[in-house]
């Protein structure tokens, strides 16, 4: 970033980064402790929301770059992959705790993964992980539907765009999941994955953005 030789990204540029200031429900996007849904949100959505979303830094500036880099240059995505352990790391100090859920990337299109080359999600999938001690599945849930890119959308936009594009494919009946993906904007993807978790029978459904757009 600032072309120093030494580490990839030096101390003085990793500094500023921003994390997330607090903690939002899922749903309203307002403030909540360690970003628990709201119960009036759950139960307004019929308790099929997930129950909390971590989201550790804000989407901006350097973490936006980065994404950006790994996205659409497949070289860069070591960058991602630091971002990834650090975050993961960041959750784990801050008091997050995923004991006994199972990790799951969202997935992508097998067009987009053929021209990436990778999911963004299971690299940070997989950090996150490694941090807490889960197992990681990455077949149980798939993207039945193409949809257009979430960029440029409005809430109520988003939320449709990406109404059904998930599937389970394995028994998740009773099971507990974390969702992992790298950037939460109006939570409509995870909304929608968690959607199909709970409908395939899912005890609990909680959620990991590695970014927050503010």
């Amino acid at each position: 970033f600032c072309g120093f030789e030494g580490r990839i990204i030096c101390y003085a540029c990793e500094s500023k980064i921003q994390l997330a200031k607090s903690g939002v429900c899922i749903k309203c996007q307002k403030e909540t402790v360690l970003g628990y849904t709201h119960p009036l949100c759950q139960k307004e959505n019929g308790d099929q929301l997930p129950s909390q979303l971590c989201a550790v830094y804000e989407y901006g500036g350097m973490v936006a770059e980065i994404v950006k880099k790994s996205k659409y240059n497949p070289k860069s995505f070591v960058l991602l992959r630091l971002l990834s352990a650090s975050g993961a790391k960041v959750a784990s100090k801050l008091g997050f705790d995923f004991t006994g859920f199972t990790v799951v990337p969202i997935p992508i299109s097998k067009l987009r993964e053929k021209d990436r080359g990778f999911n963004q999600a299971e690299l940070i999938a997989k950090a996150v992980s490694k941090e807490f001690g889960l197992s990681l599945n990455t077949s149980c849930l798939t993207r039945i539907r193409d949809t257009n890119k979430q960029f440029g959308l409005h809430k109520g936009e988003r939320a449709q765009n990406i109404t059904g594009a998930f599937a389970v494919k394995e028994d998740v009946s009773g099971g507990k999941f974390l969702l992992v993906d790298d950037i939460c904007t109006t939570g409509s993807t995870l909304i929608s994955a968690s959607s199909a978790l709970f409908s395939a029978g899912a005890k609990d459904v909680r959620c990991f953005a590695l970014s927050r757009k503010i």
